[in-house]
Order: C-alpha cells, then structure tokens, then sequence
C-alpha cells in the first residue's frame, strides 16, 4: 500500500460506515495496483457504533476484456458507461473513470438515457473525429 495509507479515510470505509447494511461502490481505481476496482464493504457495528469494515475488492479487469472485445461493427467499438456518466470500460484504457462527454460533448447524461430507451433513436456523435451512430443497453442488476 502507499505510504500514509488509511483505510478508515477511504471513500469504501466512510460509505459502509454509516450505512445499515452492505455496500458496493462506484467503479475506482485501486490505489495499490492502479487498476478498475469495485469494493462490497459490511460495517460491523456494536449498536451504533461502528467496530471495524470488512471489504473486498473485486477487479474489473474481466469486464473490461469483454467490453473491449465487442465489435458490433467491422469499425466500430462498445464501451461501458456508469449511471454517472463516467467511462468504466473503453477498448482505450486511458478514457476510464472519465466523463462520456470527453469523448465527444455530445455524450451528455440525456444522449445517453435517450440511446438506451426502448425504442429510442440512434445517437450521432462525433468520437475521435469520426462519425458514429450509438445505442445503449442498460445492465440488469448494476
């Protein structure tokens, strides 16, 4: 761990701290390995109290390849949007934990809920110079 780590300090710890029950995070970046991070995190409390956080990370490295590996045209890409509309997967590894909208402004939190409501039109965006039409498909259970 970095020196002057403390977990008590960390986002994942404030969060399951007070909270009543189990957490999971946003996706972050593990600050020991620098990689995409989910952290499940359970206080354990006595009454109100809180005694210790037991967490567990789990690294996005899977959801990553298989976001990297979708190709639903010869030249075209997928790429995995939080509900915050930051990237959590892109085949360019250096746009993750950043906004959508870097990747073309059009890519704002409208344009995304509109590409993936159903029956929705195509969103047109111009990404890297290129044009491009976009849908979404949210994900169950995230």
């Amino acid at each position: 761990m970095p020196d002057g780590y403390d977990p008590t300090a960390r986002p994942w710890y404030q969060q399951a701290a007070t909270s009543e029950g189990a957490i999971i995070t946003a996706p972050y970046a593990d600050a020991a390995t620098k990689r995409l991070v989910v952290t499940f995190a359970l206080a354990v409390k006595e009454g109100t109290n809180t005694q210790a956080v037991v967490a567990s990370d789990v690294f996005l490295d899977g959801v990553v390849k298989t976001v990297e590996s979708i190709k639903p045209t010869p030249n075209g890409f997928a790429f995995l949007v939080g509900q915050d509309q930051s990237i959590v997967a892109h085949p360019d590894p250096a746009h993750a934990l950043k906004p959508a909208s870097g990747l073309s402004p059009t890519l704002n939190a409208e344009a995304i809920q509109a590409a993936g409501a159903a029956g929705g039109a195509w969103v047109e965006a111009d990404i890297g110079g290129q044009d491009h039409l976009l849908r979404a498909a949210p994900v169950a259970g995230t």
